[in-house]
């Protein structure tokens, strides 16, 4: 079962390198979106001063529990 594991994972990683070479681009994916949203928060928070920060610091503690929970 271990084998038959580590030639899927093998085939999977040839695929996406000869697919790479076929189509020079990259579709973004396992977290991207949550990254995304967080790093757009944390620029927001950096406007605010003092307290208000750490509405916005809870905000992209939030995004990541609500991205895996959906």
């Amino acid at each position: 079962m271990i084998i038959e594991e580590t030639k899927r994972s093998i085939h999977d990683a040839l695929c996406v390198a000869r697919n790479l070479i076929r189509n020079n681009s990259i579709v973004y994916g396992g977290g991207s979106a949550e990254i995304s949203c967080s790093v757009a928060v944390e620029a927001a928070a950096d406007r605010y001063p003092g307290v208000e920060q750490v509405s916005f610091f809870r905000v992209i503690l939030c995004v990541g529990t609500l991205f895996f929970y959906y």
